[in-house]
This record gives structure tokens, C-alpha cells and sequence, in this order.
């Protein structure tokens, strides 16, 4: 997996495409952020892909895709400008390296856990590892856990259990989760609750992204 998750992130909320080109193709023919298209300013890609030299692809189901990628990572999920993570150069070396999840955690300062999550993902660690490898609460390391659920095809709720759900940036993940897993609005809502600001907006990305109705996404997601 690429060491930056395309992060979903700087700039205006929310901006979502969903996987509309299947192949690689010419840039005239691409929407920014599909499979096969160019990243966004941001290196984010559209929900379930990553940014992987500068190009959005499947992720990998463990190793790494691109080692010479940067130090900041965006995920399958609505963008935010504030739930951002940034790997740190400990973190990022272990990406680099390939080295183990839980040897890195020895030898790297956890910080807001971001950088280990990150390391998970590259690693193909299932996300009830890393929640035990990284453990730590908080807006950012419930961001990181929540994109090892993208990356792995976690269930919503299973992934709200094991990453837990107190933050904005929690809620952001957990509507990311909800695209990849291809859940509808209501059972989105139900699970990530969409009680902040972001994460209403969030929910509001989904509903887009299920074809409703701006004035149904309103009702569904306030």
C-alpha cells in the first residue's frame, strides 16, 4: 500500500467521484481521483483506491506498492481539511524499509498514532492488530484505524467497535468506511451517528454519492 493513502484533504470539503475510470487512460478521458486517473492536488484518490505515483490504484492487500511515495497520506474517504495525517520521518522510514508494525512501534515515538496506522496498511496488518500494535484514542489515530478498515473491507460496525467513534475525524473515517462497503444512507448514519459538523458533511457525501436527493440527504443527514 503506498505511504501516502490518497487523504482525502487540503482545501475546500468534500469533493467526491467514485470510480469511474476501470483502466488507465488518456487525461482528457479521466476524472480526477478515479481508477487509473491522476490524484488530486492532495494525492487523494476516489473511495477503496490509493494514490500510488501520483496515479490511483487498488490498493495492495499487503507489502508495498511504491516505497518513493511522500510522507503524507489520504484515504477512501470524504475529505477534511483539518482530519489530515502526517507520517513522521521514524514512521516513514519504517514504510521505506518494510519493517514490521510492532518493531516500529519499539522504536518510534506513537505521536498520534497516524504514522502507525499508516504503517499498518503498507504492511497488510488486519485492523484488530493495529488497533493493538497502535492502541492510542483521539481524532487522528480513529481516522488511521478507520482507513485500515478501507483497505481491509471491514464491515461499518465492525470497524466502529474495533476503532471506536468519539471524534469529527472519527465520523469522516466511518463514512469513508461506508463507501468502500457500498452501504446505504440510513445504515450509514445508524452506525457512524454524523453528530458533528464534518460529519454531517460526511454524511452528506455519502447520500451524494447514493444518488439521493439533496432535500432526502437533508432530512437523512440534517
Amino acid at each position: 500500500m503506498p505511504k501516502r493513502i490518497g487523504a482525502l484533504v487540503a482545501g475546500a470539503w468534500l469533493t467526491l467521484t467514485i470510480l469511474a475510470c476501470m483502466t488507465e487512460a488518456p487525461d482528457d478521458e479521466c476524472d480526477v481521483g478515479s481508477e487509473g486517473c491522476a490524484c488530486t492536488s492532495g494525492d487523494g484518490c476516489d473511495p477503496g483506491l490509493q494514490c500510488v505515483m501520483d496515479v490511483c490504484r487498488e490498493p495492495c492487500d499487503g507489502g508495498s506498492c511504491a516505497r518513493d511515495a511522500g510522507t503524507r497520506r489520504d484515504s477512501g474517504r470524504p475529505s477534511s481539511g483539518t482530519c489530515t495525517g502526517t507520517v513522521d520521518a521514524c514512521w516513514q522510514g519504517c514504510i521505506s524499509s518494510g519493517t514490521s508494525t510492532a518493531a516500529c512501534r519499539a522504536a518510534c515515538d506513537l505521536g498520534d498514532a497516524y504514522g502507525c496506522y499508516a504503517l499498518c496498511v503498507d504492511n497488510g496488518d488486519d485492523t484488530g492488530t493495529c488497533r493493538s500494535v497502535c492502541g492510542a484514542s483521539g481524532a487522528i489515530a480513529e481516522l488511521g484505524c478507520a482507513e485500515t478498515c478501507i483497505a481491509r473491507g471491514v464491515a461499518t460496525a465492525t470497524c466502529k467497535g474495533l476503532c471506536g467513534l468519539t471524534s469529527d475525524c472519527g465520523e469522516v473515517g466511518c463514512a469513508g468506511v461506508c463507501l468502500r462497503q457500498g452501504d446505504d444512507v440510513v445504515s450509514c448514519k445508524n452506525v457512524c451517528g454524523f453528530t458533528t459538523e464534518r460529519g454531517r458533511e460526511a454524511c452528506h457525501a455519502v447520500c451524494g454519492e447514493r444518488g439521493e436527493a439533496p432535500a432526502t440527504c437533508s432530512a437523512l443527514c440534517g
